[in-house]
């Protein structure tokens, strides 16, 4: 296979169906740690399963959760016999991985193991040097690097000539050159969806694009020095939807989180291509609904337009990359957008009634009590207030990112870290607001304060009721509902914006105690929050009751 931009997928004959077989080549491994991608599908294991079948390889994937990691999953994943596993790695996944390659390795040494993902991509050299069991690492995008990585295994072939590989040779590590990034996207088979098989999902996860213009100092994305072609890449928009169509008529799903880190790049050619992406699927008559990521600097008035023909689509929930309301804080991330960009984007999403997620970070390194009290302000100002968990986000710093090599220079990252920690452990510039970071980063997983969703699922259920109402008396009731729905979403944030700045007070006059702050939450965080999930909730009932006692609308079809 030629090392260039226009690599191509080789396809062997070999009369095998990979999903019929006791025995694998290849076993692809996921490991779901949290909310990895609040899903139980993994598009890069997909898509590296997708290419090696149709090399000729028989591939079995495996998703396993955090707690099913133990003998039996080794056991299975050993069963199916396999030369070669795979594991993708993210920072929260990568200890758990390495534990288990060593255990696998520990039961059949001449296995093959390698890993793809961020972490070990950036973290390759450390990896191989501190985790024996691990044979080899596909850096950056792995479908091209995969594919002639197997080859050389299966083949007994060198691995010297095959960018984008990380390897050990005898007591030596070897990082080859690395590989172009794929512009050619519609050249990449379509991944497969194993997750699928013997189950409907709620929803799955597209890629229309790689890559992103943003440059964002927290995101490995902006580091140049893994992308040796374009940074930002695009499918067809005929390519997306054909694969839409078929998932739809395959699997019968109709929900879909498109995952391109901000849906509308680039610029006006950007909008040009997500308008017919959605004129196709009205063209198509796919009835169905997703989610895509903007970046706030890229959607004015001017583009009501594009979003009422995204709406009309299927477009419900907008995830924002807003990060911070403080204009020093957005310059620490490298945002393009300025804090008025931010509110303007929130004002015009919010005015089409779309459901709004908010990427928002509370404490960095370099916070300051104004930036705080800047953000709390910002964050009453925009509605977001009410999500306690906006509040209690501290960033987290990742290998291969610029924001990572400007703490380094400040010292503020320790020497605590190696690859097996989630993240960098760092200090802030002002120690006094660590404790705080730390206490507000602990209240969510002791609580299970998750009013975001709850709150996502009422905006989502009015966007689907004014789609479906068809006259201006139905259209007034709906907009009282929701302005009432709004009074109580800012009476829970007066409560949770006066708990915080209560605590930033503290900070600054040098008199805040965890203990004190521990015996405020259930007053200032957890019963105003379930208080109002309740108020919503009997508020929505009669809603619900009065339009029904009015007309025939039906609510199963919301």
């Amino acid at each position: 296979m030629k090392d260039k931009n226009t690599d191509s997928i080789n396809v062997k004959d070999k009369n095998t169906n990979p999903h019929n077989n006791s025995n694998y080549d290849i076993v692809l491994v996921c490991v779901l740690v949290g909310k990895l991608y609040n899903s139980n599908e993994h598009l890069g294991i997909g898509s590296i399963a997708s290419v090696l079948r149709k090399s000729g390889y028989s591939v079995k994937v495996l998703y396993i959760h955090e707690s099913e990691v133990d003998e039996y999953i080794t056991g299975e994943v050993l069963s199916n016999n396999p030369k070669i596993i795979g594991f993708n790695t993210y920072a929260i996944t990568i200890l758990k991985v390495t534990n288990i390659a060593t255990l696998i390795k520990s039961k059949n040494s001449s296995v093959k193991i390698f890993l793809g993902g961020p972490t070990a991509t950036f973290e390759d050299r450390e990896i191989l040097s501190k985790c024996e069991a691990v044979d080899f690492i596909i850096r950056g995008e792995g479908e091209f690097t995969v594919v002639e990585a197997v080859d050389a295994v299966f083949k007994n072939l060198s691995f010297d000539n095959i960018k984008g590989l990380s390897y050990k040779a005898k007591d030596n590590i070897i990082v080859n050159p690395n590989r172009k990034s794929i512009d050619d996207l519609d050249a990449l088979p379509w991944p497969d969806r194993d997750f699928c098989e013997g189950k409907k999902p709620d929803y799955l996860i597209i890629e229309t694009a790689r890559g992103c213009l943003g440059r964002c100092s927290f995101c490995s994305a902006a580091n140049k020095s893994l992308y040796g072609g374009k940074v930002w890449r695009g499918r067809s928009v005929k390519n997306v939807i054909d694969e839409i169509e078929h998932l739809v008529k395959t699997y019968d799903v109709r929900a879909f989180n498109i995952i391109d880190a901000s849906f509308e790049d680039p610029g006006m050619k950007g909008k040009k291509r997500i308008e017919s992406f959605a004129k196709e699927i009205i063209d198509r008559n796919l009835e169905i609904t997703y989610m895509a990521h903007f970046r706030s600097e890229n959607i004015k008035e001017k583009d009501n337009y594009l979003l009422d023909l995204l709406i009309q689509s299927g477009l419900e929930r907008v995830s924002l990359g807003l990060e911070s309301g403080y204009s020093l804080g957005l310059k620490v991330f490298n945002k393009r957008a300025t804090v008025e960009d931010n509110e303007e984007i929130v004002k015009i999403l919010r005015n089409k009634h779309l459901a709004l997620v908010s990427g928002f970070i509370m404490f960095q390194p370099y916070s300051s009590i104004e930036e705080l009290r800047e953000n709390t302000n910002f964050l009453r100002k925009t509605g977001f207030a009410c999500r306690f968990e906006n509040f209690e986000q501290h960033i987290e710093i990742y290998p291969g990112t610029p924001l990572k090599e400007t703490m380094i220079k400040d010292g503020l990252i320790t020497d605590k870290h190696d690859f097996t920690y989630r993240n960098y452990e760092y200090e802030y510039v002002d120690g006094r607001i660590l404790p705080l970071a730390r206490a507000m980063g602990n209240i969510a997983n002791e609580y299970n304060i998750e009013f975001e969703l709850f709150d996502l699922s009422m905006q989502i259920f009015c966007l689907r009721v004014r789609k479906k109402l068809s006259s201006q008396d139905e259209i007034n009731k709906l907009n009282k509902f929701e302005r009432e729905l709004n009074k109580m979403r800012e009476g829970l944030s007066d409560n949770i914006c006066d708990f915080f700045l209560n605590q930033v007070d503290d900070i600054e006059k040098g008199k805040w105690k965890e203990d004190n702050f521990r015996n405020l939450i259930d007053g200032g965080i957890v019963k105003p929050t379930i208080h109002t999930k309740h108020k919503i909730r009997r508020l929505q009932k009669n809603y619900m009751k009065d339009l029904l006692s009015k007309s025939n609308f039906d609510f199963k079809k919301i």
